[in-house]
């Protein structure tokens, strides 16, 4: 027992032991696939199972989008085109993301409260610490824990983990909280004057240099006044699929842009929100 305590100290405050979690997370890796071989058998039988008429549907419906998906691909390119012609102009350096991967998901937290995800990819794969994590919609959590073929995402919603946003239609910054439940976001410490309305988006500021700028977080669900409280009541609902995705998206940002000039969220600062867990003045 004192060697445990011992052990789990020096894992809490120093990296010393990331090397031996990781050489432990490809030893256990043969054990998570011999667990996962039931459910994984139970998907192909499934999958075996669909009808001819089914199965020419799906493809219907697959060709029909990549049809729009190569159409919004021209509209891209030639908007991606215009946009470095126009950066060129601003000798302005490219922005945004370098590259992506995608991974499935290999398990999902049981654990109450607890909203996080086991994906394929790993070290081996040059996946790091704090890397954003998207899906289809938008910003689904970040890389907690790396070993060398698996890694664990703790989502947005997760019980601590903070995402520096701003409100799409006035560029107002604040940060969401995750509370534990899969559908909900907090968007504390705003003050009762600020101008934020149900209905609004929040994308990433990419203040922190954690997630990169503009990708959609969450949509307000309530905004909430008590007389006797100086802040509002924000409650968001998240954007992405988190209890649906089966595939995820690995990002690198690139060059973090600098926002614009905007007001911030009431004693927030910059530096406040670029961690895991939230640091505001007063708390």
């Amino acid at each position: 027992m004192l060697v445990s305590v011992i052990l789990i100290n020096i894992d809490a405050h120093t990296n010393t032991l990331s090397p031996v979690r990781a050489l432990s997370g490809l030893l256990i890796t043969p054990l998570q696939q011999l667990v996962l071989i039931p459910s994984q058998f139970a998907q192909w039988v499934a999958g075996r199972a669909i009808s001819t008429p089914e199965l020419r549907d799906q493809l219907t419906q697959v060709k029909n989008a990549n049809l729009q998906l190569r159409v919004r691909q021209q509209q891209i390119s030639s908007l991606q085109a215009e946009n470095q012609r126009l950066r060129q102009l601003l000798s302005a350096s490219p922005r945004g993301l370098n590259r992506v991967m995608l991974a499935e998901l290999v398990d999902v937290s049981l654990e109450p409260y607890s909203q996080s995800l086991l994906v394929n990819k790993g070290l081996s794969q040059e996946v790091f610490l704090g890397q954003p994590v998207l899906d289809a919609q938008g910003v689904m959590g970040q890389v907690v824990q790396t070993s060398y073929y698996r890694s664990a995402v703790a989502l947005i919603t997760d019980p601590g983990q903070t995402v520096p946003v701003m409100i799409e239609r006035n560029g107002f910054r604040a940060f969401s909280v995750g509370i534990g439940q899969s559908d909900q976001l907090d968007v504390p410490y705003l003050n009762r004057n600020t101008d934020i309305r149900k209905g609004d988006l929040l994308i990433t500021s990419g203040m922190g240099g954690r997630f990169p700028y503009g990708y959609p977080v969450a949509t307000i669900r309530t905004v909430t006044v008590d007389v006797n409280e100086p802040f509002l009541r924000v409650i968001a609902e998240p954007i992405a699929k988190l209890n649906y995705s089966r595939e995820v998206l690995l990002a690198w940002p690139g060059d973090i842009p600098e926002p614009i000039d905007t007001p911030d969220a009431i004693g927030v600062s910059e530096k406040q929100i670029s961690g895991d867990t939230p640091n505001v003045a007063g708390q």
